[in-house]
């Protein structure tokens, strides 16, 4: 069973539901693992941090509202996982600064083929994020 068919099946048989965001975020680890797969990779640092930061936003959310686990606080505190934490935190405040922009300079968005949010901007030309 590939990711796609086992996140279906936990939204219809195991009745989990997922906001949008966190749709996106399986959306776009499985479509770049695909790039991946076919030698079809081709980003930057920043883009690859944020990727990084979207994918452990959902694994963070996912674990403690349907696992009961609290990785964020636990598991984080390993030397070896600081990274983790500020790809994360990166990427939700750069989500959250790139929404501001759009609400408040009335912004044309279309979907980001990097991160897959509702965040490329017409009027500038590039994803906010």
């Amino acid at each position: 069973m590939g990711a796609e068919l086992a996140f279906e099946r936990l939204q219809r048989v195991g009745s989990l539901q997922f906001s949008d965001e966190n749709k996106k975020a399986v959306k776009m680890a499985r479509i770049k693992r695909n790039e991946i797969e076919h030698y079809q990779f081709n980003i930057d640092d920043d883009q690859a941090k944020i990727l990084v930061g979207q994918g452990f936003s959902f694994v963070f959310f996912f674990t403690e509202k349907h696992l009961e686990l609290d990785w964020k606080t636990d598991c984080l505190k390993e030397e070896h996982l600081p990274l983790i934490r500020e790809y994360t935190d990166l990427y939700i405040a750069l989500v959250t600064q790139a929404e501001a922009r759009i609400e408040n300079d009335h912004l044309y968005t279309l979907e980001c083929t990097c991160c897959g949010n509702d965040t490329y901007s017409h009027d500038v030309q590039r994803c906010l994020v």
